[in-house]
């Protein structure tokens, strides 16, 4: 198994139609058959305005996170302009287990 980074960049049009999908990609992510090591939103500098996500995700193949990740309500919804997938090799872990130490 390897790890796959996923960076989606959000489309123009994001803003207006995110939060109509927003409950369904987390209902998406939740029941993905992929291991989910991370996710969350890509925020403007100030942290404000969402510009994309990025997810980790663990798999055999490039093929199946390229399927799972075009099968997601952001990506048939046109929310992300553009994704990247990219092998990853975590070298650090500094996350704490359960924890989740950066949405305060």
């Amino acid at each position: 198994m390897m790890l796959w980074a996923v960076w989606c960049i959000d489309s123009d049009s994001a803003p207006q139609v995110r939060g109509r999908y927003a409950q369904e990609h987390s209902a998406y992510l939740a029941a993905s058959p992929l291991p989910l090591w991370i996710a969350g939103p890509l925020r403007s500098d100030d942290g404000g305005q969402s510009r994309g996500s990025l997810m980790i995700y663990e798999a055999e193949h490039r093929a199946e996170v390229e399927a799972h990740v075009a099968a997601d309500p952001f990506a048939r919804s046109g929310i992300w302009r553009s994704t990247e997938i990219s092998v990853f090799k975590m070298t650090r872990n500094n996350i704490p287990a359960g924890e989740d130490t950066l949405s305060s």
